[in-house]
């Protein structure tokens, strides 16, 4: 593969395009779920203090097991890898009496989504740094002596997602509640870091190529607008031949064409600018929701050179960017697994971007479990497994297409899978 053999390249924006600073990020995230707790529904005040070792616990790809009140890594096969519950990660012998032959029950109808009434899914750094808040109160309720337990529990997982609700719901951002987006809007500089010059320089060179480029992102576009604003600068909205917001992914992959039609706006930052329906898209113009498929119609019909058809998704999540690309659609898919900084090994032959360090609790994150891409020579995780099977390339940092040439193959070595400027990082 080569990045001039492509007719678009779609961006998704969180943790993609736009990075995040996670030395700050993860305790003000942790902050805005616990004061939500705290504040709102009265759990107890020692729940605000996140910890060193709070951050061990928290990593992508891990499941809050409701009925057994336990976090779970799983296996590709639904093996249960590691367990926590409470605060006490489990032995061999504790996950086999939990959970027989150590098989999660409920892995042959488990599906890559946010929430159900038996398990809860941690697929981002929006909600990682809860796993640690989940712990605190599952070891103090768990071993109290409290009959009502099963009840208490159940509760706490309800008050949870109502905090996420409460801080990450879309319209909060215009009304300026919750603990997330006025912070957001105070310090964007803490949390977020402006794309390099050499980023920047180079999706203007693609763009100047024919490749079209378009942005599509689950972030509605007030906070899309703040984003971008900060990391790319006022004149970003320029950069792409079209914008697609609050793209409701995974339904933007999974959903039939006609369930979710595009809507037009006009006005980014205004969130009652009127929406109106269309049936084909335009370039230069901002949309709402969406399905693949129609964008791929305008792909098509707009692409530069007559015989590259192809266009490439690239994003960082699991369940809404990487499994259903590659499962839904006819695109190829690049994922962006920040993991892979983690101990990061470079290749000899490539030349990674320079990168800030991050501090040893960053650092140190997830460092409690398996990596999130398995055990060397050994056992996949699911996520690890996602990766294998849906990503034609996997980069730690969208900042390393800044250094691949336009005529440069990019196709994985085949001894390597599909890692491009990393191997992956085991513990």
């Amino acid at each position: 593969m080569k990045l001039k053999n492509f007719a678009a390249l779609c961006f998704d924006m969180d943790f993609t395009l736009v990075n995040y600073s996670l030395d700050n990020f993860v305790p003000m995230v942790y902050s805005a779920f616990a004061k939500y707790l705290v504040w709102v529904n009265g759990y107890p005040e020692s729940l605000l203090t996140l910890k060193p070792d709070d951050y061990k616990l928290m990593r992508r790809g891990l499941i809050l097991d409701k009925p057994n009140n336990c976090i779970i890594d799983v296996s590709s096969t639904g093996t249960v890898l590691k367990a926590l519950k409470g605060l006490e990660l489990l032995t061999a012998d504790k996950i086999e009496e939990i959970y027989p032959g150590k098989q999660w029950q409920s892995f042959s109808t488990f599906t890559l989504s946010d929430s159900s009434d038996d398990f809860m899914l941690f697929d981002s750094v929006f909600v990682t740094p809860a796993i640690p808040l989940i712990a605190k109160f599952l070891d103090k309720t768990l071993h109290s002596k409290s009959k009502d337990t099963k009840d208490i529990c159940r509760r706490f997982y309800a008050d949870l997602l109502e905090a996420a609700y409460a801080n990450y719901r879309p319209d909060v951002f215009a009304k300026n509640t919750g603990n997330f987006f006025p912070e957001m809007k105070r310090n964007t500089g803490l949390y977020i870091e402006k794309a390099p010059s050499s980023l920047v320089t180079k999706l203007a060179k693609l763009r100047e190529e024919g490749i079209k480029m378009v942005l599509v992102t689950a972030s509605h576009t007030d906070y899309t607008q703040l984003l971008m604003n900060y990391a790319f600068g006022p004149n970003w909205h320029g950069m792409f031949d079209v914008v697609c917001c609050r793209a409701k992914k995974p339904g933007f992959f999974r959903l039939k064409p006609g369930q979710c039609p595009f809507l037009e706006v006009s006005n980014l930052v205004d969130p009652v600018s009127p929406e109106v329906p269309v049936e084909a898209l335009k370039s230069g113009s901002t949309f709402l929701e969406g399905h693949w498929s129609v964008l791929d119609k305008w792909i098509q019909e707009n692409r530069s050179h007559g015989n590259v058809t192809d266009a490439v998704y690239i994003g960082d999540s699991f369940k809404s960017d990487i499994a259903p690309t590659r499962e839904c659609t006819s695109w190829k898919m690049f994922a962006i697994v920040m993991e892979g900084k983690q101990g990061l090994m470079p290749r000899a032959s490539e030349n990674p971007p320079k990168r800030a360090k991050s501090s040893e609790l960053v650092r140190s994150m997830g460092s409690a479990w398996h990596s999130i891409f398995g055990e060397s020579h050994g056992t996949t995780t699911m996520y690890g497994e996602i990766l294998q099977r849906c990503a034609d390339v996997v980069f730690s940092d969208v900042n390393v297409l800044a250094n691949v040439g336009l005529d440069k193959d990019i196709t994985p070595l085949k001894d390597k899978a599909n890692f491009y400027d990393f191997e992956p990082p085991y513990h």
